[in-house]
């Protein structure tokens, strides 16, 4: 009895030990890119034999569903791993938080095949011909890459479907791009055969399919991610050395779509591809990484390095070194909310509750290094920002210089920005040689401001005058209320070039430059730590983008030098006489002299402060460049080598109309001043705004010897301009918009009489939809319905519109009544065709839209309420009449 009692313990103390061991393992998903093939034969074999079990992972294997996006699915987190190409690349590019773990095929499978009796086995052979390829350009970019590079011309058919290899056979095409392991086969049953085209020969050799996490896991879980590659690297090499089980196991436990054959023919083609006899399995080259970012370059799709860091699983570890303890409080914290100066640019400004600006840019690098949103606290002035961390309303300060009153309820990060003091002063101010001469005037300082008491210290008798903003204090100045304003010279000069050029300058600077810092809340201090290594992550590289992007600063357009140095040689001169006439003047002389050349110190310190943040430019008659400043050099991404003797369409963007360029040489040339706003490109290829002066250069005998430009950084402008005509869910025209530039349009249109139409979209059963499918998914509909549109609305002469809710419009010129309707009857095909599942819909089984059209030749139209009433009566018929049509006016 004994016995069998200690055998029943036995037992359940093993049942007990299996249970426990079931329940401790970690769940985890791995979202393969396509159906259940030996493409995945590793994954299968790491969970048939046992090699998650053993590093205590419970992995479920997910096939594709087409319906979503693989890689978004582990950039949300529903799965913690994927599999994925060189598309990666792609998403890195836009900043998506994906890790690469290990690359599995060291080449990629994606081919171009065409019929063995065609004669076409080269790409040099493909100038026009008809090529099915995949619409999603990432499935199909080596090829393309290829092409663009060799200069190859054919012409894409881009709607390719499974079955297209058969289009072949019957010649409706000329080749098809096609994955080795899968439609050769296909010919290979059939007897026929192929050349295969391999981008691997022309030299591009990019990774297949990669094993891929999202940056949360690599953060928060990196041991787990380490023992999901271990077991998956050993899950192919047992698989690659036992293809036969292994397909077996997949055609009985998986699918059996394809037959044993195929599923064998796959496995020997992917041996290939995972190439093992010549790169150890899992191998990831760095160079080589480069090298995919170089063509992605090519290709127009990348304008800056590939960080390995943050992207490559062996380098990424944890490079930040945060603690365990600083893991957890990332983890547990959710989102991190903040605080600004609300009216500080370029450093930083509210705008309708949008933070932008210098820090903005600085706070998008962070939360991709922390990869835990930033969540934006708007408040209404600089005081209120430090009521509320001071009463915890908000995490931390964004920028904030250390004083010993904000010590006591604030922790700060080392400094990460830096500015010199200056003042300003109205145009009609002298130049300040010292500080201690304006002792006595009142001088303005936003309220608050840690260097108040910085100031008070050091100049006792400095007359302060707190002010509630910037733009309070520097219209005092311009009022005559005071005589000058003190903040940071990256502050000020951005204000004075956007609002006050003509009014105020920068008439001094102090010797003191402010160290700039976070400030996190006092009951917090691990954020604090947090900050400072994300901030030593930041590489000069960004600093140096961020600082070019909002800091090319124009002061004055003519500081009045000539006048303090005629005023000075002036001085000089009468002091001259005095001493030949009355000798004992010597020391007063003396100090005089003393008193210039402290000026003429301090006045090449400023001239190189100007040169530092004036963007400005000189050439000859024929445009080419005798010198530039430092800050012009910034901004172009040149160096003044580069720039000296090279034309100055060196900088020109390609989408500037000729036209412009030919009022500006025709203005110039006939010795006037031309002004305007232009576009211009970097040397890296990024594009920025400028406001641009152009006078012309005079020598002593009155000659003109060239051209001096002075430019102005608008970019910034251009960016809110963009932000506050555009409907912020689907980027087309918003309806502020339509009602500004509407009339506009159409005043334009009756110079020549044009042909114009209008046509107003709505969505059909859009509230139905939102019903059935949530509001998110019909956020997602306006989307895709706003991005058809704009594709179909392409010409220099048509214009987008979101004019509220599920309601859209286009404004478009056109030949005439017939033309404009065969248009609209195109987009709202195209719309169906999205083929967006509507079940709610009584029309049809995906979303469409009914459409209103009025059209006339312009002198008939009165305004723009005139012919949107007449469409909107159409679309009203149109609805009426069935939906998923279009009604026009004839």
């Amino acid at each position: 009895m004994g016995i069998i009692k200690n055998v029943f313990k036995s037992k359940i103390l093993l049942i007990i030990l299996l249970f426990t061991f079931v329940y401790s393992q970690e769940k985890v998903t791995l979202q393969l890119k396509w159906f259940h093939q030996f493409q995945f034969a590793g994954y299968y074999a790491a969970k048939e034999k046992g090699f998650y079990d053993e590093v205590g992972l419970d992995v479920e294997i997910k096939e594709r569903d087409l319906k979503f996006n693989n890689i978004e699915q582990v950039i949300k987190g529903e799965s913690q791993y994927g599999v994925a190409d060189s598309a990666l690349f792609l998403y890195k590019i836009t900043n998506e938080p994906v890790v690469i773990v290990a690359p599995i095929f060291q080449h990629s499978a994606n081919v171009l095949i065409s019929l063995k009796n065609s004669g076409i086995d080269s790409p040099y052979d493909l100038n026009n011909k008809n090529i099915s390829i995949y619409a999603n350009s990432t499935d199909s970019f080596t090829i393309l890459a290829m092409l663009k590079k060799l200069g190859i011309k054919p012409n894409f058919l881009p709607e390719r479907k499974s079955d297209d290899y058969l289009k072949l056979i019957t010649k409706q095409i000329d080749l098809t791009s096609a994955y080795l392991s899968n439609e050769p086969f296909y010919f290979k049953e059939k007897d026929i055969d192929i050349n295969v085209i391999d981008p691997i020969f022309y030299g591009f050799d990019f990774y297949g399919d990669m094993l891929f996490t999202n940056k949360e896991e690599a953060i928060n879980h990196p041991s787990r991610v380490e023992k999901f590659k271990r077991a998956t690297l050993k899950g192919w090499e047992y698989a690659l050395n036992h293809k036969e089980e292994i397909v077996q196991l997949i055609y009985n436990k998986y699918s059996a779509k394809k037959s044993i054959e195929h599923l064998m023919f796959e496995a020997d083609v992917i041996q290939k591809m995972v190439d093992i006899k010549n790169v150890p399995l899992g191998t990831l080259d760095k160079g080589r990484f480069k090298y995919i970012s170089d063509l992605y370059k090519d290709y127009g799709l990348d304008n800056k390095n590939l960080n390995v860091k943050d992207f490559i699983f062996d380098e990424f570890e944890n490079h930040l070194n945060l603690t365990k303890e600083e893991l957890n409080f990332i983890k547990n914290k959710k989102e991190i909310t903040y605080c600004i100066d609300p009216n500080w640019m370029p450093f930083e400004k509210n705008i309708e509750s949008k933070h932008i600006g210098i820090t903005a840019d600085y706070f998008k690098i962070f939360q991709e290094e922390l990869s835990i949103p930033f969540k934006f606290v708007p408040t209404t002035n600089w005081s209120e920002s430090l009521s509320f961390i001071e009463n915890k309303k908000c995490d931390f300060l964004s920028l904030l210089i250390v004083s010993e009153k904000r010590k006591k309820f604030l922790n700060f990060t080392k400094p990460y920005l830096q500015s010199p003091l200056v003042v300003v002063t109205r145009n009609d101010e002298i130049f300040i040689s010292n500080i201690l001469d304006i002792e006595n005037k009142k001088v303005g300082i936003v309220k608050d401001y840690a260097f108040i008491e910085i100031l008070k210290k050091k100049y006792p008798n400095l007359n302060i005058v707190e002010v509630k903003d910037i733009e309070d204090g520097l219209n005092r100045v311009k009022s005559k209320e005071l005589y000058g304003f003190i903040d940071t010279l990256t502050t000020v000069a951005y204000m004075i070039q956007n609002k006050y050029v003509t009014q105020l300058k920068i008439s001094g600077k102090f010797d003191e430059t402010l160290d700039l810092s976070i400030g996190t809340r006092y009951d917090e201090p691990l954020l604090t730590n947090i900050f400072n290594k994300v901030i030593n992550s930041v590489s000069s590289e960004d600093k140096q983008m961020i600082f070019n992007k909002y800091t090319s600063i124009k002061v004055e357009e003519k500081m009045d030098y000539k006048q303090i140095v005629l005023w000075v040689l002036g001085t000089i001169f009468l002091f001259g006489i005095i001493l030949f006439i009355f000798i004992n003047a010597n020391l007063k002389l003396t100090k005089e002299i003393r008193k210039r050349e402290e000026i003429e110190k301090r006045l090449k310190s400023f001239n190189e402060l100007i040169d530092e943040n004036i963007i400005s430019s000189s050439t000859d008659l024929r445009g080419y460049i005798t010198d530039v400043s430092n800050a012009f050099c910034r901004i172009s991404k040149y160096s003044r080598e580069e720039l000296i003797g090279k034309n100055q369409n060196i900088v020109r963007h390609p989408d500037m109309s000729s036209e412009v360029y030919k009022e500006l040489w025709k203005t110039i040339s006939s010795n006037k001043i031309w002004e305007g706003e232009i576009k211009d490109r970097a040397k890296d290829g990024t594009d920025y705004w400028i406001h641009i002066k152009i006078t012309p250069k005079f020598d002593e005998f009155n000659n003109k010897i060239g051209y001096i430009s002075i430019k102005q950084d608008i970019t910034d402008k251009k960016i809110i301009e963009e932000i506050s005509i555009t409907d912020g869910l689907t980027n087309l025209y918003n309806q502020r918009y339509f009602n500004d530039f509407s009339q506009k349009f159409i005043n334009s249109a009756k110079r020549e009489n044009h042909f114009i139409s209008f046509l107003i979209i709505d969505v059909d059963y859009f509230k139905q939809y939102n019903d059935t499918y949530g509001h998110l998914m019909g956020d997602n509909v306006l989307k895709k319905v706003a991005t058809a549109l704009k594709d179909y609305s392409s010409r220099s002469d048509d214009y987008c519109f979101r004019l509220g809710g599920e309601e859209f419009g286009i404004l478009f010129k056109s030949k005439n009544q017939e033309k404009a309707f065969q248009f609209a009857k195109m987009i709202l095909k195209n719309i169906e065709n999205l083929k967006i599942e509507h079940k709610s819909s009584i029309v049809s089984k995906y979303i469409t839209v009914s459409m209103g059209l009025f059209s006339d030749y312009s002198k008939n139209i009165i305004d723009i309420d005139d012919i949107y009433k007449k469409a909107d009566k159409m679309l009203y018929l149109a609805k009426e009449t069935g939906r998923n049509r279009v009604i026009n006016e004839l």
